[in-house]
């Protein structure tokens, strides 16, 4: 479980840095917005951390499931998709930002539960032998 978390942790920060990059040289992302909880805007340091903390978050979620519930890796898939879906709400309580700002927070947020989702369901970790 430690190389899929590893991985996984590297495939989301290094798609959302490309998606960072990718909105910042455009324009989409504006540095003059305030989108950080202690109204800060948005920069790379953050981005990184929260990737890393959702993935070990998940990971974290996956193995007590897998402890205590029979189909595990089904509850889990369930669980990621109402959460992936309830986050794109975040981005547009955000005062006065962009939609395309909005969606490119929002792909940033399908970046990690796809990693996530990806390197779970690719490998069985049940301990139903």
């Amino acid at each position: 479980m430690i190389k899929s978390i590893f991985k996984s942790v590297i495939f989301s920060v290094v798609i959302n840095m490309g998606v960072y990059l990718i909105g910042k040289i455009t324009g989409i992302l504006s540095p003059e917005l305030p989108v950080t909880p202690d109204g800060q805007p948005f920069s790379l340091p953050p981005l990184l951390m929260a990737c890393v903390l959702s993935v070990l978050a998940a990971f974290l979620v996956y193995w007590l499931l897998q402890r205590f519930i029979q189909k595990a890796k089904f509850a889990f898939t369930v669980l990621s998709s109402v959460l992936l879906v309830a986050s794109f709400v975040t981005p547009f309580s955000v005062p006065n930002i962009s939609l395309s700002m909005a969606m490119m927070l929002n792909l940033m947020h399908v970046v990690v539960a796809a990693s996530v989702l990806y390197f779970v369901c690719k490998n069985d970790y049940s301990y139903e032998k």
